[in-house]
């Protein structure tokens, strides 16, 4: 039987910098666009152009901080992801953690943050279940946390640390993990 791992355990997530700094300056460009087009735009459209190019600027700033300083860590009976600008705690409840399956370069849970196989954000895992997911890599398979709330699912860098970690802290409020694997869910319905 492998040691326990002490509480708290931070995670590392698995990251692809390349697709991360292209997804973000896709964004950055669309801004950027509506900012030149909106100064040469004469009148109220051209300032309220001007005024969205900003806005969509400002959001990019926004979630580069956001994606940038993500970080995963395991305490007794919870996950916590926490980020320059958010912090959310996951309480650990019966039921397996499962490993599923995802296809490299693909949306798998149609989150409204995505694009280039990386997701952030409230998603589906099937038609009837949300799940709160962070994918920033085009990774193989995800690991579905069982939490209340909603489901969370993970892109670690290492799926073994993750797994002892959690192990450990269901240990630690006594609750029974399983440890699974998890079928493709049915594709997201298109936007």
């Amino acid at each position: 039987m492998p040691p326990r791992a002490r509480l708290p355990v931070r995670i590392a997530l698995a990251r692809d910098p390349a697709r991360l700094l292209l997804w973000l300056g896709f964004r950055l460009v669309v801004g950027e666009i509506g900012i030149v087009v909106g100064m040469r735009a004469p009148g109220a459209i051209g300032v309220a152009v001007t005024v969205a190019g900003v806005a969509v600027l400002l959001y990019v700033i926004l979630l580069a901080l956001h994606v940038l300083s993500l970080r995963l860590e395991v305490h007794s009976g919870e996950v916590r992801v926490s980020s320059v600008l958010v912090r959310r705690r996951y309480r650990l409840v019966q039921g397996a953690i499962t490993r599923m399956k995802a296809p490299q370069g693909r949306a798998l849970f149609g989150t409204q943050l995505g694009g280039f196989g990386l997701e952030i954000g409230l998603g589906r895992a099937a038609p009837d279940e949300s799940v709160d997911v962070i994918r920033l890599a085009p990774v193989r398979s995800m690991i579905m946390i069982p939490s209340r709330g909603y489901r969370l699912a993970v892109a670690p860098s290492s799926e073994r640390r993750l797994l002892r970690a959690l192990q450990a802290a269901a240990d630690d409020i006594g609750l029974a993990t399983t440890v699974g694997e998890a079928q493709l869910p049915a594709a997201p319905a298109s936007r």
